[in-house]
């Protein structure tokens, strides 16, 4: 049963059938009131409090037994795992993808172990984060980046919320402001700039900026275009793979978001496309699929391996 032990003095009843306060040997050592109760897991827990706070004690004790009885308990030694220990038990569980994992890794280990890292996650308050905030904006960081980094931050305390590892998100304050995003217009290179540098290219290089220029594709999924994803019938390019670097190894990945897609082919691009092909034989590549930790099992013969 949940209760408050007086570990300064207990009672007892004198001859006269009146009770009185006699000291215990611990007398005016350590905090007074300890305040015992079982938590939902079925372990005993406690929380001291020193000499003429009873009433905190029993505030204490009040609240911890509408939180048991609602199913908002929050144990507050599960707060005492720092925010480092926390979020490399949650990385080790996400389920996103290789490269946003290694992503938020690094983000983590570069701009927020360094302040809160040995932080109890408890500990953690709205405070922390504003000044934790105010050395990324000193350290020149653009506003894009602090925006992600505090995306990166606040969904590991979100989870450590639903975890039971602490009662509310400190982002969540109204006092928390995300740095503003600030858009930013994108500006096409013209025709004769975009000549220009296709020209300066080495020839093998040049159906790069083709694909890029004339279809759209991404880096990666420049990389990753076979043969095997053109029909000239129709005249489409089908995007169903991209190349990505992962930990210094190359790997296959669906295109970005997971989504595949057809997209028009101009007759520029394609008759730029059967040169290349013609001028330099496609090559069979095989890679892991998704991880670089997988068998290499998947090959196609990419436009160029260098």
């Amino acid at each position: 049963m949940a209760h408050i032990v007086d570990r300064w003095y207990k009672t007892v009843v004198g001859p006269d059938g009146k009770s009185r306060q006699e000291p215990k040997p611990e007398c005016g050592q350590g905090m007074r009131y300890r305040v015992r109760y079982l938590a939902p897991d079925g372990k005993e827990k406690s929380q001291s409090f020193p000499d003429k706070k009873k009433r905190e004690a029993q505030s204490f004790l009040a609240n911890v037994q509408a939180d048991i009885l609602k199913g908002t308990y929050v144990d507050p030694d599960a707060g005492r795992t720092t925010f480092k220990r926390y979020a490399a038990e949650w990385l080790a569980a996400a389920t996103t993808d290789l490269l946003t994992r290694d992503r938020i890794e690094y983000e983590l280990r570069l701009h927020v172990y360094p302040t809160l890292g040995d932080k109890p996650i408890a500990s953690i308050q709205p405070a922390t984060i504003r000044a934790w905030a105010r050395g990324l904006q000193e350290k020149g960081l653009s506003a894009g980046y602090r925006r992600v980094l505090f995306s990166d931050v606040s969904m590991i305390l979100n989870a450590a919320v639903d975890d039971r590892k602490i009662v509310s998100n400190p982002f969540s304050a109204k006092s928390i402001q995300r740095p503003r995003h600030i858009a930013t217009k994108v500006q096409p290179w013209s025709v004769d700039r975009l000549t220009a540098f296709r020209a300066k290219l080495p020839d093998r290089y040049r159906v790069a900026v083709d694909l890029g220029a004339g279809c759209g594709l991404r880096q990666g999924e420049i990389f990753a275009v076979s043969p095997d994803d053109l029909d000239a019938t129709r005249p489409t390019l089908r995007v169903v793979r991209q190349i990505k670097l992962v930990r210094g190894a190359l790997i296959f990945a669906p295109p970005k978001g997971g989504k595949t897609r057809e997209i028009p082919l101009p007759g520029s691009v394609a008759r730029r496309l059967g040169n290349h092909a013609k001028q330099y034989a496609p090559v069979e590549v095989t890679l892991p699929w998704g991880d670089p930790d997988r068998r290499p099992r998947d090959s196609h013969p990419l436009l160029d391996d260098r």
